[in-house]
C-alpha cells in the first residue's frame, strides 16, 4: 500500500507540474531561467573553461583569415551545449561529479591545444587527412614533427593558460554574478545557440573540439580499416597479356617531400643539383618539366602511384592491382630498399608494398622510441648487395628519406653549403624562414648526390632509372609555412621533379622507347597514372593498361584534367 501511495503521489506531482506549465507558462519559463542562472553560478568554473577551450580554436582560425564575424559566431555555437552539460553535471553529486568534471575538462583542454597547434600549422580545423597522417605516423615521427614545429611561443601560451585556469578557479569561488545582467543576455545567448546550432543539426558537430573530431576520425578510421584489409587480404589477380621487352634492370627512386622549385635543374637560382645539372647538360637525363603529384602527403600519393587507382576511379584503391604483383607475374625479381621506418606496418602503405616484394631491406631497425637519423647514403650498400644477388630481370624501388621533416637531419655535415645569407627567395624573410630554406636546399643538394650515385651504379648495365618524389614541399615559398598537407595546399607541395635516365646499352637496345621518352618531356602529367607509364616502358600489358595514360605513348591524352581534391590544378593552382 505504501508503494502504491508513493506512486500516486509522484503521478500527482507530475500532473501538477504539467498543469502549471500549461496554465502558467510565464512562471515556468522564469523558473527555467532561474535554474539555468543558478547552474551557471554554481558551475561557473566548469562552464567558463569549457567555453574557453572550445572557443579558442574558432577565434584563432577565423582571426587568421580576418573573419571576425565568424569568430564571434564561434562564441555562440557551443553555449547551449555547454549549459546543457552544466545542468547534467549539476544534478550529480560526490566523487562522480568531481571526476567527471575533471575528465571532461582535461580531454577538452588536450583537444583544444591539439587543434590550436594544427590550426597554427595548417590553417584549418582537424581534418580526415591530418588524422590519416597521425595514424600513419609512429611515435618517433610524431616527436620529430612536434620538435620541427615547436617554438617557445607555444610553451609560453601553455604556461599563461595554466595560470589563467588557476586564477579562474580562485575567482570562481568568490564571484557573484549580476542577476539582472545575466537574465538580460542569457535568453539571447541560449536562443541563438539553440536555433543556430541544435535545431539545424548540421552545426552541432562544430560546437565542441570533441564533436569537430568525430567526422574526420570516423573517415580516418575507415581508411585505416581499408588499409588493414589490403595489408592482410590483398589478392593477386593479375593477368598478363604481354610480358614485354625483358629489360634487365628497371630502377625506381622514390624521393620524399622534394619540390622541383628548389632544384637548379628546374631553374632555381642556388646551385642545389650540380650533378644532375651536369648530366642534363650532357644530354644524359630526360627532365620532365610539368609533373605534379596526386596528393600532398605520402599515403595518399602512394595509394595511386603504384596502383591503377586515380581520381576518376569508382572502386577503392586497394581493390586495384599493384605494380609489384604485375612485375612479379611478368618474371621480374622485385626489391624494396628503404631508408624509412620499419615500425607501424599496418598503417604504412609503403610497407604494404614492400611486403609484396621478393626482397626487402631497410637501413636499420627503427623502434618508435629511437631518435636517430640515417642519411640516404646508407641505402647504397644495400643496393650494391642486392645487385650482387640479382636475377635476369630486376625491378628495384629505393625509398629515400629525401627532404622530409627536420631538414637539417637529411644531409651530412659536409653538405651544409647554404646559409641564411644565401636565401633571397620566398615570401617570408624572417631569419627562421631563411634558416629552414637553407636547410631544405642543403637536403636537396645531398639528394642530388644520392640520386646520381644510384644512376652511376647502373651506368654499365642495360637499365632505365626513374626518379620522382611522392610529393613536393612548401618551404615559405608561397605562404608562412614549411611542410606539406592536402589541407590548404600550395602548388609547391604538388610540383615535383620527374627525371628518367637511360644507359647507353638501353638506348642501343630500345631506341624507339628512348626516343618516345625524349619526345615527352614537355607534356603535362600527374603521377596517379605512373603505373601506365612504367608498364608502357617495359612493354608489359595487362587488361587495365591504357596507352592514353602513359606520358611516353604517342596516344597519350594531354587533355586529361589534373584534378587535385576537386580543384583543376592548371586553372586554379598553377599560375
Amino acid at each position: 500500500m505504501i508503494l502504491i501511495d508513493r506512486f500516486k503521489l509522484n503521478l500527482k506531482k507530475i500532473y501538477d507540474g504539467f498543469k502549471n506549465i500549461i496554465l502558467n507558462p510565464a512562471k515556468t519559463i522564469n523558473l527555467c531561467w532561474q535554474k539555468i542562472f543558478k547552474v551557471i553560478e554554481q558551475e561557473f568554473f566548469f562552464i567558463s573553461l569549457m567555453m574557453i577551450f572550445n572557443f579558442m580554436p574558432y577565434l584563432y582560425l577565423f582571426c587568421l583569415y580576418n573573419q571576425y564575424e565568424n569568430a564571434i559566431g564561434g562564441l555562440f555555437k557551443p553555449f547551449s551545449v555547454i549549459i546543457f552539460m552544466g545542468l547534467i553535471i549539476n544534478f550529480l553529486h560526490g566523487r562522480i561529479k568531481k571526476y567527471l568534471k575533471y575528465f571532461i575538462l582535461s580531454i577538452s583542454m588536450i583537444l583544444s591545444l591539439m587543434e590550436l597547434f594544427i590550426i597554427g600549422k595548417y590553417y584549418t580545423f582537424t581534418t580526415a587527412g591530418i588524422i590519416s597522417v597521425i595514424i600513419g605516423t609512429n611515435l618517433r615521427e610524431t616527436i620529430e614533427f612536434i620538435t620541427m614545429y615547436f617554438s617557445w611561443s607555444y610553451l609560453i601560451f601553455i604556461i599563461i593558460l595554466v595560470l589563467g585556469i588557476y586564477l579562474l578557479n580562485r575567482i570562481s569561488k568568490k564571484i557573484k554574478l549580476n542577476n539582472k545582467l545575466v537574465i538580460l543576455f542569457l535568453p539571447y545567448f541560449c536562443l541563438y545557440s539553440l536555433f543556430y546550432v541544435i535545431i539545424p543539426g548540421k552545426n552541432l558537430t562544430e560546437c565542441l573540439t570533441f564533436t569537430r573530431l568525430m567526422a574526420p576520425v570516423e573517415q580516418a578510421v575507415e581508411d585505416a580499416i581499408a588499409f588493414h584489409e589490403i595489408y592482410t587480404n590483398m589478392q593477386n589477380n593479375v593477368q598478363i597479356v604481354d610480358k614485354g621487352r625483358d629489360i634487365p634492370n628497371i630502377v625506381f627512386i622514390l624521393g620524399e617531400s622534394t619540390s622541383r622549385g628548389h632544384m637548379s635543374l628546374y631553374g632555381y637560382p642556388l646551385e642545389t643539383t650540380p650533378k644532375m645539372d651536369k648530366m642534363a647538360k650532357n644530354n644524359e637525363l630526360y627532365v620532365f618539366k610539368d609533373v605534379i603529384s596526386p596528393h600532398a602527403y605520402t599515403i595518399g600519393s602512394l595509394r595511386e602511384v603504384f596502383t591503377f587507382h586515380n581520381y576518376e576511379a569508382t572502386n577503392k584503391w586497394y581493390e586495384c592491382n599493384n605494380l609489384f604483383d604485375i612485375m612479379k607475374k611478368a618474371g621480374y625479381k622485385t626489391y624494396w630498399l628503404s631508408n624509412q621506418e620499419t615500425s607501424g606496418q599496418w598503417a604504412n602503405v609503403a610497407l604494404a608494398y614492400a611486403n609484396r616484394c621478393d626482397y626487402k631491406k631497410f637501413t636499420g631497425i627503427r623502434q618508435s622510441y629511437e631518435k636517430s637519423y640515417r642519411a640516404d647514403g646508407e641505402l647504397l650498400p644495400l643496393l650494391y648487395e642486392a645487385m650482387n644477388n640479382d636475377s635476369e630481370k630486376n625491378f628495384y624501388v629505393l625509398h629515400l628519406m629525401g627532404c622530409h621533416g627536420e631538414y637539417e637531419n637529411r644531409y651530412t655535415p659536409d653538405f651544409a653549403k647554404f646559409a641564411n645569407v644565401d636565401e633571397t627567395k620566398g615570401i617570408i624573410k624572417t631569419q627562421e624562414a631563411k634558416t629552414k630554406r637553407a636547410q631544405y636546399d642543403n637536403a636537396i643538394l645531398y639528394d642530388d648526390t644520392i640520386v646520381t650515385q644510384i644512376m652511376e651504379a647502373f651506368k654499365d648495365k642495360d637499365a632505365i632509372v626513374i626518379y620522382m618524389p611522392d610529393h613536393g614541399e612548401e618551404v615559405y615559398d608561397l605562404k608562412n609555412f614549411s611542410g606539406h598537407s592536402d589541407d590548404n595546399p600550395t602548388k609547391s607541395m604538388l610540383e615535383i621533379p620527374f627525371i628518367i635516365y637511360t644507359t647507353e646499352k638501353f638506348k642501343q637496345k630500345y631506341p624507339i622507347v628512348d626516343a618516345q621518352i625524349k619526345a615527352s618531356v614537355d607534356k603535362k602529367y600527374m603521377t596517379d597514372d605512373l603505373i601506365h607509364t612504367i608498364l608502357d616502358t617495359t612493354g608489359i600489358k595487362t587488361p587495365e593498361f591504357q596507352e592514353t595514360r602513359s606520358i611516353i605513348n604517342p596516344y597519350y591524352n594531354q587533355e586529361r584534367k589534373r584534378i587535385f581534391l576537386d580543384k583543376d590544378y592548371d586553372l586554379e593552382m598553377k599560375s
